[in-house]
């Protein structure tokens, strides 16, 4: 065989391939009109053609085309006019139709159509001419059929599975004479639509992913991928494009040995970084250049011309393949000069009815549900307080203590985020105010009728605002069972000089004992020591970033008091109005299950505890919990290696958070009568997984947030920058960037930005003449997102590819030879 036989696929495999001997004269249409069988090609293209005055407009298959610049029209004699706008020819418009120029002038009956087919209701007087054509089919093959109409049968097709073997979707190809075609099609709600699989997209091939504990070899394409498998390696890619890296499902990777193989061009140097970057929980990770073993490809070439180069030999390629991969180094885990982008927080972790608590107030709200989620984890650590701790080992206690910060610019809505976090909690605080206020009325009359010479009654508090370190000490003497400090702005809490004459770390070191929920004594010069039996205080605050990147001292990252907290930042969603409301039920639900939480008492039954010492109730793990934490501490210990020391000290932490968090999901499914709840008094398995999908997204929001804190005002500047472009579709003009942020109102100001970003890595100008379009800076993938929203909003990248393009975990440089 030679090369030829493989330039436009690999040699056929089981169930695949090339259809050598298609004929695709044999289809015969069903429409009667030249301007419904375009129109209908366009839709399925998904150009969207709309109506006008005088025919139609669309966006011109023929050129990257945002705005619609296509005008079709529908002549006397019944033949289609189309002209582009933007300069395409008729030819070319047609030929990326996969349609031919004889097509737009008489029904020539040779364009296509299926046995399998649905009548087409285009040609149903009923329908009156109107677009009916279904969106989903009951079989794959009518699916596949409104392609075939219009493409004729497909060259290849690929299926793909979920984890159960189940076919989810399919992608088909047509190697035409003007380039591939290539069309999805997806399994949705039990029907086959005609569009991309839902995220999060399954890998191609999955279930022999799973059933192999080989390294796993990552492609761009699935032509690429089958020519790996036949080579016998564990091959995948991603579905529907070297673009949809972030919206498939890369889990798989975790703790296995992988191998990027990019294309021989942009496009593949783009992919590898992004697959690079989804694969942060691999065992091991290395880049192939292909090149450096077979010189003689082409720009563009994959794994399929390396096959054909070798004449088709699948076993001359794997001992080559093999020694490349053998010589090519590991990837560099350094994560904390990778960009990192915002993953929204894992709402479906969190039990009923917290769950469905924080997604209807973050609608209400109109914010990301993390700034509703942290708050609400310390609200119920400090509904448990001091009444229960779980165990880990014989001397291995922790307490119901979480300490969280919402970092978000002026507007973001934090305050009115915490507030519907914390009001649960603070619905019980005035209720005791309101007793107490009776109390001190009834010890006042007694005064005063009897001369009571009592002290007066106590206030019981387990919410506290504002308020200094001594008087939270005093507080938390008087309240044994533990308390919630709210702070709306955490900046004057960062501020530790105004508490105490001591400077710096000294001045922290205070608030630092109060994280472990130990014993405490504070000694006073001028009044009695204050004795606390077991510290129990959670603290939920929100701070602006700019604010945080200044009061954050370095000394507080050394000290240890940056890791005890868990900070989230989303980046800011542009907020509507919206007629959203909590509803009623849920929230009568949470009150209730807080209230449950509230009602829980420390233990007084001797011999471990008395009425003078009252001490908390010990819950334990079932052993598949055990095993669970014992399996995730060995991992995230492992994953510490390589890391600076801050984020050691961050992820020492969340070790700790672990069990926290496993106790307060555990007490949750247990006051709201979980049927699924194996043991009231054990931590299962399945509240220990939910506290381990917890501290993996605090790991990675860890990361972004001491980038942030990090980053210099040069950095700073080039993320306003970047989230601007993100927020308005990743790819803008001039003129737009400079109309849209003031500090560049001009253009000149606006251009020399853009420049400076394409040579630091972060995008690149698009859309050269010719044509005279006008030229866009597009992001680069791994930075550029879609609209952001309130529950998921993307975050950019913190640093940028250095000049000298070093290798490492990111930027990755260009993998072609001689670059």
């Amino acid at each position: 065989m030679t090369r030829e036989h493989f330039k436009n696929g690999v040699p056929p495999l089981a169930g695949e391939g090339r259809h050598e001997n298609s004929d695709h004269s044999q289809y015969t249409t069903t429409h009667e009109r030249p301007i419904d069988r375009l129109l209908d090609v366009l839709r399925m293209q998904y150009l969207v053609p709309k109506p006008t005055g005088k025919g139609w407009m669309s966006r011109c298959p023929a050129h990257d085309d945002r705005n619609p610049s296509l005008s079709i029209k529908q002549g006397d004699d019944g033949r289609v006019l189309v002209h582009c706008h933007a300069g395409c020819t008729s030819e070319q418009v047609v030929a990326s139709l996969g349609m031919e120029m004889r097509d737009l002038f008489s029904d020539t009956g040779t364009v296509g159509s299926c046995t399998h087919a649905p009548k087409n209701p285009r040609t149903d007087s009923a329908s009156g001419g109107r677009d009916t054509q279904p969106d989903r089919f009951d079989h794959l093959d009518d699916a596949i059929c409104v392609y075939t109409r219009s493409l004729g049968i497909h060259d290849h097709r690929w299926d793909y599975h979920d984890a159960d073997g189940n076919l989810v979707g399919v992608v088909l190809r047509w190697d035409t004479e003007h380039g591939k075609q290539i069309r999805p099609v997806s399994l949705i709600d039990g029907r086959w639509d005609l569009k991309g699989m839902p995220e999060p997209r399954p890998l191609f091939k999955l279930p022999e992913l799973l059933a192999s504990e080989d390294p796993i070899v990552v492609c761009e394409g699935e032509k690429a991928a089958d020519a790996a498998i036949a080579c016998g390696y564990n091959a995948t890619t991603n579905p529907h494009g070297s673009k949809s890296v972030k919206q498939a499902d890369w889990n798989v990777l975790k703790g296995r040995d992988v191998v990027i193989i990019p294309d021989l061009d942009d496009a593949g140097d783009a992919h590898a970084r992004d697959v690079l970057f989804f694969s942060e929980s691999a065992k091991s990770v290395r880049v192939v250049d292909l090149s450096q073993t077979w010189p003689q490809l082409d720009e563009g070439d994959d794994l399929a011309d390396v096959l054909a180069i070798e004449g088709g030999e699948p076993g001359a390629v794997r001992a080559k393949l093999d020694a490349l991969i053998e010589q090519t180094l590991p990837e560099v885990q350094n994560r904390t000069s990778t960009p990192q982008s915002y993953r929204p927080f894992p709402v479906e972790l969190l039990p009923e009815p917290v769950r469905s608590y924080v997604a209807e107030s973050a609608q209400e709200v109109e914010c990301d549900r993390a700034f509703i989620a942290l708050p609400i984890l310390s609200m119920l650590a400090a509904a448990i307080g001091n009444t229960h701790v779980i165990r880990l080992k014989r001397n291995w206690f922790e307490p119901s203590i979480i300490w969280t910060c919402i970092i978000g610019k002026s507007g973001a809505a934090k305050s009115p985020a915490l507030e519907h976090a914390t009001n649960p909690l603070r619905e019980i605080q005035n209720r005791h105010i309101i007793e107490h206020q009776q109390e001190m009325r009834e010890w006042r009359k007694q005064r005063k009728s009897k001369g009571n010479d009592t002290d007066p009654p106590r206030c019981e508090r387990c919410v506290l605002d504002d308020t200094t370190i001594e008087g939270a000490l005093q507080v938390m003497s008087e309240n044994p069972r533990g308390v919630l400090q709210i702070r709306d702005e955490l900046a004057e809490w960062f501020d530790f000089d105004r508490y105490s004459s001591s400077k710096g770390p000294s001045g922290s070191s205070r608030w630092l004992g109060l994280f472990g929920g130990r014993p405490l004594q504070i000694d006073r010069r001028t009044e009695e020591p204050i004795h606390i039996r077991r510290v129990g205080m959670s603290i939920a605050g929100g701070i602006q970033p700019e604010i945080l990147r200044r009061v954050l001292k370095t000394s507080f990252i050394e000290n240890g008091l940056a890791a005890r907290m868990l900070f989230a930042s989303p980046p800011k969603a542009p907020r509507r109005w919206n007629d959203n409301e909590l509803n009623p039920v849920t929230k009568a639900r949470m009150y209730a299950l807080v209230e449950r939480l509230y009602l829980h008492q420390m233990n007084t039954a001797p011999p471990e505890a008395t009425e003078q010492d009252p001490k908390p109730h010990t819950i334990g793990l079932t052993p598949e919990a055990m095993e669970r934490f014992k399996l995730f501490y060995n991992e995230h210990n492992e994953s510490m290696e390589h890391e600076e020391d801050h984020l050691c000290a961050a992820y020492a932490k969340l070790e700790g958070y672990c069990a926290r968090f496993a106790l307060i999901i555990h007490l949750v499914r247990a006051s709201a009568d979980d049927p699924a709840l194996q043991d009231p008094e054990r931590v299962d398995a399945e509240s220990m997984r939910c506290a381990i999908g917890l501290v993996h997204w605090f790991k990675h929001e860890s990361v972004r947030v001491y980038s942030m804190i990090a980053m210099d005002d040069a950095q700073a500047d080039d993320q306003i920058a970047i989230d601007w472009i993100n927020k308005h579709g990743g790819a803008v003009t001039v003129n737009r960037f400079s109309r849209g942020l003031k500090r560049y109102n001009r253009s000149d100001l606006a251009k020399t930005k853009l420049q400076e970003l394409e040579k630091k890595g972060y995008g690149r100008f698009q859309g050269r003449p010719p044509n005279g379009r006008t030229q866009e800076f597009v992001l680069d993938a791994q930075f550029i997102t879609s609209t952001p929203t309130v529950s998921s909003c993307p975050q950019v990248a913190l640093k940028p590819r250095n000049d000298s393009g070093a290798s490492g975990r990111y930027p990755v440089p260009s993998y072609r030879k001689g670059q």
